[in-house]
């Protein structure tokens, strides 16, 4: 399979810098191998251990969270990733303006996710905690820009090493919470953990490429810029989540939470498989950035090769 999608990225951006594309790629295989098995092995342990109706109410209140995830990003992300291509030398307040975004962005997060839950679960004070705690993943993960920079310079490795360091660590706690007994909301804890720790791992590998997010600095028309250009993008990413996530805050709401728990179970197995198209198109994104500074001709060509893959896929 990996031969046939190096091939496919070939296809789409040509061999001129075939190395260092494919190599950018393995990364990115190898990350989502990694966390594929260890999840599948992880996942299935928790939820035999938290049992159907805590596992149900567990991915019930992430997936209320999720519904408004979109808010912390703001559309943003291939946006950054097409700016840093087009504009290196304001790299800097690229990545300072869409740092602060997220900030605030997370902190919407936190109010919308917390008055969500209020009013649809007014009664179940739990539900209402882990969604609160799980919320708080998107106030600390505005350093997930660093991960978009790596992205644009083809060095993903970086960002890989770093979450995945972070991964098998917490994984490790996961088992101990389970061996331990412990309780739903030191699992939620445990989550909301490993996004902070992740983020920390983040800008120390950034700084160990030469870079430092003390550099980083606000701009408020590259801000407002990178918003104009994003909205579209926000209103297609809630869209995606809300067709992803509502049928498990819809089975929480009309059924219970134990039926929540099973289709949970089931839709992470058919989750599985979307990594594939991330993979290439996390890989050949900002080379067609490239290619649409040089010849709008080829863009054109390439990207209706770029689409016609990801519709085989």
């Amino acid at each position: 399979m990996i031969q046939t999608l190096k091939s496919i990225i070939a296809k789409v951006i040509g061999f001129g810098e075939m190395k260092k594309l494919i190599a950018n790629f393995s990364w990115l295989t190898v990350d989502r191998i990694v966390r594929l098995g260890i999840n599948l092995f992880i996942v299935g342990w928790i939820a035999r251990y938290l049992g159907k109706a805590q596992y149900g109410l567990f991915n019930y209140s992430m997936s209320l969270t999720i519904l408004v995830s979109a808010l912390a990003s703001l559309g943003t992300n291939n946006i950054i990733i097409r700016e840093i291509v087009n504009h290196p030398e304001k790299k800097n307040q690229i990545l300072g303006s869409a740092f602060i975004m997220r900030q605030i962005g997370g902190i919407l997060v936190v109010i919308v996710s917390v008055i969500l839950v209020m009013i649809i679960n007014s009664d179940d004070s739990l539900t209402q905690l882990l969604v609160f705690i799980a919320s708080l993943t998107y106030m600390v993960s505005s350093f997930d820009i660093i991960d978009l920079y790596f992205q644009s310079q083809l060095k993903s490795k970086y960002a890989v090493i770093a979450n995945n360091s972070v991964f098998i660590l917490l994984s490790c706690v996961r088992v101990a919470l389970i061996l331990l007994k412990a309780p739903l909301v030191a699992f939620a804890i445990a989550a909301t953990a490993e996004v902070f720790a992740a983020q920390i791992a983040m800008a120390v590998m950034y700084h160990r490429t030469g870079e430092s997010v003390f550099k980083w600095k606000w701009n408020s028309d590259i801000a407002r810029d990178l918003f104009r250009d994003s909205w579209p993008l926000l209103l297609s990413g809630i869209s995606a989540i809300l067709y992803l996530r509502i049928g498990q805050v819809m089975l929480g709401k009309m059924v219970n939470y134990t039926e929540v728990g099973i289709y949970s179970a089931a839709v992470k197995i058919s989750e599985v498989w979307y990594f594939v198209p991330v993979m290439v198109s996390v890989t050949i994104y900002p080379k067609l950035i490239e290619i649409k500074k040089i010849n709008e001709e080829l863009f054109n060509r390439r990207l209706l090769e770029f689409f016609s893959i990801m519709a085989l896929i």
